[in-house]
């Protein structure tokens, strides 16, 4: 028995399989999570981050400008995000998933073609705890 981010986690040697008492830790990479008034834009898009991680991003769009980019499941996109201490990362990615939270704006992951640097996520957090703890408090758990 090990400890996996303050989650016990039992391994079965032979399947590699992890027990109930992790479920709640599924994720592999950390996600950094953006308040409102801080999230970065994808600039060659009308866009919004709502949280980054080395292998992808989650970003919210009006529907009508998701039609207008051909953003639909599978196709490929260029990303241009400006983070609000100003620096820029340009990727490209596929489109993984969609999810229209209402009937006006979606919400898409793109998975990264390639992973990106775990400096920029570093960053990023950095940012967020020198300028918004209370925000961090919450959305991190800490």
């Amino acid at each position: 028995m090990g400890l996996f981010n303050g989650h016990q986690k039992k391994i079965d040697q032979g399947a590699g399989s992890v027990s109930n008492e992790t479920k709640a830790q599924k994720r592999e990479v950390f996600r950094v999570s953006f308040p409102k008034n801080c999230q970065p834009v994808i600039t060659n898009l009308p866009a919004a981050v709502l949280d980054i991680s080395v292998k992808a991003v989650k970003f919210e769009i009006n529907l009508e400008d998701a039609k207008k980019a051909n953003l639909i499941l599978n196709s490929k996109v260029k990303l241009k995000i400006q983070f609000a201490d100003d620096s820029v990362l340009e990727t490209s990615g596929k489109i993984f998933r969609l999810d229209q939270t209402d009937p006006s704006v979606c919400v898409y992951v793109c998975m990264f073609s390639r992973e990106i640097p775990q400096a920029i996520i570093t960053k990023q957090q950095q940012y967020l705890l020198k300028n918004f703890p209370d925000f961090c408090r919450q959305a991190f758990k800490f």
